[in-house]
């Protein structure tokens, strides 16, 4: 056996899995899925909570939204990638909330935004 022989840690080897798998459609496919679980969650958050509390306390959606702004603000620690996806989560949110409009909300004119604005 050669002792030059490199090990890699736990950490090296996930992310050479990671890797692997971004390209598997399969997985692709999961993460949408899951994605698209999240932004429903989100946007059933007041029901689910106020099931959840028995009308004691409720979250509504545009108070999620807003404390995932302050939270992923530009001065914020977040790494610069979970800022990017918060954004995704977010404009997702707003799509398919606005259902008046089915094109990308990056297509949106000013006026499509109006009912959005804090």
């Amino acid at each position: 056996m050669d002792s030059k022989m490199v090990s890699i840690s736990q950490a090296q080897k996930l992310k050479i899995f990671m890797k692997m798998t971004r390209s598997d459609p399969e997985i692709k496919k999961q993460v949408a899925k899951e994605f698209e679980q999240l932004v429903l969650s989100i946007i059933y958050i007041h029901k689910k909570t106020a099931v959840a509390f028995k009308h004691a306390n409720t979250i509504q959606v545009k108070d999620f939204i807003h404390a995932i702004i302050q939270s992923t603000g530009v001065t914020s620690d977040i790494p610069t990638n979970l800022r990017t996806q918060a954004l995704k989560i977010i404009r997702k949110v707003v799509e398919s909330e606005n259902k008046n409009l089915t094109t990308s909300s990056a297509e949106w004119e000013t006026d499509d935004w109006i009912p959005f604005k804090p």
